[in-house]
C-alpha cells in the first residue's frame, strides 16, 4: 500500500486490508502516517523554494531602449587617467583635521548649552505659585 493510498483510508476500509502493522488509537477517525517533524524540515524547506520558482520576473529587457540596447560596451581605460582628471580636495589634511576639530568644540558648547536649565529660578517659582502671583 503507498503512503499516499494509506493517508486518506478510514477505518472502514482498513478492516477489509490486513492492519495487523497498523496502530490506531480509538478515537482517531483518519488513519495518518507516523512521521517525525524533523524529517519533514527539508521536505518543507524544498516545496518552499519550488514555490519560489513560480514567481514572475520583470521584463527587464523591455526596460532598455532599443539605443541603450545597441549600444558599445565602453572603453576601458587606465585608472591613473581618471585620477588625474578629478578634482583635487581643497586643503591639506592639517586643515581638514583642523576644521573637524573646530566642528567638534561648536558641537561641544551647543551641547553644554542644552543641558542647562530650561527655567530659570525665579520663572519656576512664579510657575509654581501661578500666573496670577496668589
Amino acid at each position: 500500500m503507498l503512503l499516499t493510498e494509506q493517508m486518506f483510508r478510514t477505518k472502514h476500509d482498513l478492516h477489509a486490508h490486513d492492519t495487523s502493522c497498523i496502530k490506531m488509537a480509538p478515537d482517531e477517525q483518519f488513519l495518518w502516517p507516523n512521521v517525525d517533524p524533523d524529517q519533514m524540515r527539508p521536505f518543507a524547506f524544498a516545496m518552499i523554494l519550488s514555490l519560489a520558482g513560480c514567481t514572475q520576473f520583470p521584463e527587464l529587457d523591455s526596460a532598455l531602449s532599443t539605443g541603450a540596447q545597441d549600444a558599445d560596451y565602453p572603453d576601458l581605460v587606465p585608472v591613473q587617467g581618471l585620477l588625474a582628471q578629478a578634482e583635487p580636495r581643497n586643503g591639506t589634511p592639517e586643515d581638514t583635521v583642523n576644521t573637524l576639530n573646530a566642528r567638534l568644540a561648536n558641537l561641544r558648547n551647543r551641547a553644554d548649552r542644552l543641558r542647562g536649565t530650561v527655567v530659570d529660578a525665579s520663572t519656576r517659582r512664579r510657575m509654581q505659585n501661578g500666573v496670577d502671583g496668589t
